[in-house]
């Protein structure tokens, strides 16, 4: 299988659990399911673009443009996600900071790909390269130094955010290396050699991960609600009513009651 085949497959597969996700956004109406939404959406521009009947279509410049900016955008979704699912802001408030200066510095990079990409005649592809290499390894830096900051935290949803994290990060890391090492880049390959094959890998990993934590936190947001339910006013006064209820029966009211044999 080449992986022009695979990244079908692995594009139809994310728009299967992005529909997914888009009606549990409709019937929730939170946050969380319309940043993981935008997360997903990123990947999905960007792998489209290795599709031929698309990338026949787009200009050199949106290609470069896209290629540059579409996983760090989808770095800064990452961000507010991990914050609203885990509360970095009041569980790791270091941790949060950081991600604060790290959407900054993307944002003057998204900037800077515009120039480069739109706002001037010829690309400076050593400008362009650099840049680009300086920002994935400094997204590696802060991923790793994020992955050891949630997995310390209690919990479910951290683990899981965590292990998830990792494996992306594990996929981009083999990507990048492969990337650097391949010279048949631009021709056919199979799938398991070409470079952006791992990088996949790891989303569908990640994607998988967070899917399931999203179903774990609201699984267990409605076991609190029934919990609430029960231990409230009106249940209580409904119990002690059955309780005077029963109270005015009288003594041999069971033997009254028990059919004769």
């Amino acid at each position: 299988m080449t992986f022009a085949t695979w990244n079908l497959l692995f594009t139809g597969m994310v728009s299967s659990i992005l529909l997914l996700n888009v009606v549990q956004w409709g019937i929730y109406r939170e946050r969380i399911y319309g940043l993981y939404t935008l997360y997903m959406l990123a990947w999905l521009v960007y792998f489209s673009l290795r599709i031929d009947e698309i990338n026949n279509h787009v200009s050199a410049n949106i290609w470069y443009f896209v290629r540059a900016t579409a996983p760090i955008l989808a770095y800064f979704v990452y961000f507010d996600f991990a914050d609203t699912l885990i509360k970095l802001q009041s569980r790791l408030p270091g941790l949060f900071r950081l991600f604060r200066v790290a959407k900054g510095i993307i944002l003057a990079y998204l900037i800077l790909m515009g120039v480069l990409c739109f706002g001037i005649a010829d690309r400076h592809d050593t400008l362009y390269d650099t840049a680009h290499t300086v920002m994935r390894l400094l997204m590696v830096g802060l991923a790793t130094y994020g992955i050891i900051k949630i997995r310390q935290l209690n919990g479910v949803v951290p683990r899981y955010v965590a292990l998830g994290s990792a494996y992306i990060l594990v996929g981009g890391i083999a990507s990048m290396v492969l990337s650097m090492t391949n010279h048949s880049i631009g021709k056919p390959q199979p799938f398991l050699t070409a470079p952006l094959t791992y990088l996949e890998f790891g989303i569908l990993a990640e994607l998988i991960c967070f899917t399931l934590v999203l179903g774990y936190r609201q699984r267990r947001g409605l076991s609190r609600v029934l919990l609430l339910s029960s231990d409230s006013p009106e249940s209580a006064n409904a119990t002690s009513a059955n309780r005077l209820k029963l109270n005015w029966l009288p003594k041999n009211y069971n033997n009254r009651c028990r059919p004769c044999k």
